[in-house]
């Protein structure tokens, strides 16, 4: 977990290891990416489970500053989140940051946002 305060708390990132069983992969529509398979077999996919800035502290590159904060610790090949298909702030991000679409989650019927995973390689 990365923060980020002036001096109170503006937002921050959090994220974890994809476990490697391939759990975090169900309810994926479609075949996961053989390679993104595989990196997770292997231990080396970094899961970004939250990124938040304050609404006062939007367009002032918090977030980007808060991604590149939290994943530059990784010693991951490849990062991986899931994003709301209704957040146009949120996939314009990570578009701009140079994810890719990797695909789309299986929802249940009960009213849940469509999520779709994005994912990109780190460079160390």
């Amino acid at each position: 977990m990365v923060i980020a305060s002036d001096p109170a708390l503006v937002g921050c990132a959090y994220g974890f290891p994809a476990e490697r069983d391939g759990r975090w992969w169900q309810g994926f529509n479609g075949q996961v990416p053989r390679e993104l398979e595989e990196l997770t077999a292997s231990g080396r996919v970094f899961v970004v489970a939250e990124l938040m800035v304050l609404p006062a502290h939007r367009r002032g590159h918090v977030a980007t500053r808060l991604q590149e904060t939290l994943l530059i610790r990784s010693n991951a090949t490849a990062v991986v989140t899931l994003v709301e298909t209704a957040n146009g702030a949120a996939l314009s991000a990570v578009r701009a940051w140079g994810w890719q679409l990797t695909g789309r989650l299986r929802r249940s019927d009960d009213g849940e946002p469509e999520l779709e995973a994005w994912s990109r390689e780190l460079a160390h």
